[in-house]
């Protein structure tokens, strides 16, 4: 069944709706499964990050793939978001026909914070 034809199906007991991922591509998922998920093999994690993580993964419950997952899923929004905000800055700047630094930038919020 295509994610075209179809909203919310049925995945061997699990309701199953269609949404749109984060590259822009429709994705059919449950909670383990994605329309075209891929298979990632780290090599070489130093032995007590892979503690670390088994220990986060035991303390929210999940197994260690569901909660790597999880946190990768994350990494991958925030860098999303990082693009974006840059286009932002990029377009407003371009707009304005002016550039702020880093410095400039996070003084006015801190100022408009009452930090």
């Amino acid at each position: 069944m295509s994610v075209a034809s179809s909203r919310v199906a049925e995945f061997e007991g699990e309701v199953v709706g269609s949404t749109r991922g984060a590259m822009g591509a429709d994705c059919t998922h449950s909670r383990y499964h994605c329309g075209m998920s891929k298979v990632m093999q780290i090599r070489d994690v130093p032995e007590d990050v892979h503690d670390a993580l088994v220990d986060a993964a035991k303390a929210q419950g999940m197994s260690l793939t569901r909660y790597v997952l999880r946190e990768l899923e994350h990494v991958a929004r925030r860098a999303q978001m990082v693009r974006d905000n840059a286009a932002v800055i990029r377009r407003t700047q371009e707009a304005i026909g002016g550039r702020s630094d880093r410095e400039t930038i996070l003084a006015v919020l801190h100022e408009g914070r009452g930090d």
